[in-house]
């Protein structure tokens, strides 16, 4: 789905990797989502839980983005909406999901799951990141530098590094917790 996805909005990762900053990334999706008809919003919700919605419609579907979180954090919520949208399902991205998770049947949970999958998945194609980490270690200063290249959070990187078992979930955790206190 996420290769198909990268053909209709017409982006290769060279591409996606030439954007500098992550607010220009932010806004380079923006803009391919709008060209495909997906209305993107922004505004401060006035808490950090929720990192963002979209209502599915077949007409005009709309993303809603809580700006007042990282842009890393608002680029991985647009593809999880998105990932609800082509599922034709309305959804939510909660900044921590285990408390939210709790509350869900199997099925919702399933479809929570696989929209962060493809979120990370759209984001950071696994055969150009397998090219990428060949021969390195997953360090601080390798993931922060990847993390710059995909527009990502630290956390989607090592994500990756988690789902390949090159770190252990423990390590993940911990490093991941350390990324959201920052």
């Amino acid at each position: 789905m996420a290769n198909e996805l990268r053909s209709c909005l017409d982006v290769n990762i060279d591409t996606q990797k030439r954007i500098r900053t992550s607010a220009d990334h932010f806004e380079f999706w923006r803009e391919k989502f709008f060209d495909i008809g997906i209305y993107v919003f922004k505004a401060a919700f006035g808490e950090s839980s929720t990192s963002g919605f979209c209502l599915f419609d077949d007409t005009f579907p709309v993303i809603y983005i809580n700006n007042s979180l990282s842009f890393t954090r608002q680029i991985f919520t647009l593809f999880h909406e998105l990932c609800h949208i082509i599922r034709k399902t309305s959804g939510i991205d909660m900044l921590n999901d285990n408390f939210y998770h709790a509350n869900l049947n199997e099925y919702e949970l399933s479809i929570e799951r696989s929209c962060n999958a493809f979120a990370g998945a759209f984001l950071v194609p696994d055969v150009d990141f397998q090219k990428q980490i060949n021969g390195k270690q997953p360090t601080e200063e390798f993931v922060s530098k990847l993390a710059s290249a995909y527009g990502v959070s630290r956390e989607v990187i090592l994500r990756k590094f988690l789902d390949i078992q090159r770190i252990s979930h423990d390590e993940y955790t911990e490093r991941s917790n350390i990324y959201t206190e920052v």
